[in-house]
């Protein structure tokens, strides 16, 4: 579900499992090419959208992870990311716009992406590599 745009205290996505398979998930973009995951931005995730989840999600479904997508990141992006991970107690991590696009090219190919393989990339607390999304 996409809810980003005018508020700014919600993510730009909420992604919700299959009911079976019960998980909710945020997803927050970034249009750069070099993100480093700033203070007010790790604040953001720490502070509104992981804790205000039931306020925009499904408060029945448990967080599973939360993700940033950005079409680039700094070397250091897994230090503020792992702030987040402690701060939160929740899955995290951060995918390139490319790592994203071979996932649906390989998804397309293999049919192969289940519910709990969506949810194991994207809780690897780091950068998803493109180890992690071939099965």
């Amino acid at each position: 579900t996409h809810l980003g745009g005018g508020a700014k205290e919600v993510p730009d996505v909420l992604l919700l499992s299959k009911p079976q398979f019960n998980y909710q998930a945020i997803i927050d973009t970034k249009a750069y090419s070099r993100y480093d995951l700033g203070a007010a931005q790790r604040d953001r995730m720490i502070h509104h959208y992981i804790p205000d989840i039931h306020k925009y999600g499904d408060p029945e479904r448990p967080l599973a992870f939360f993700t940033y997508i950005s079409g680039g990141f700094t070397p250091t992006i897994n230090s503020p990311l792992k702030k987040i991970i402690a701060s939160t107690r929740t899955n995290g991590s951060v995918a390139t716009v490319s790592t994203i696009i071979k996932m649906i090219e390989f998804q397309e190919k293999q049919h192969c992406y289940a519910h709990d393989d969506i949810r194991n990339i994207f809780s690897v607390n780091r950068k998803i590599e493109l180890s992690d999304i071939i099965l």
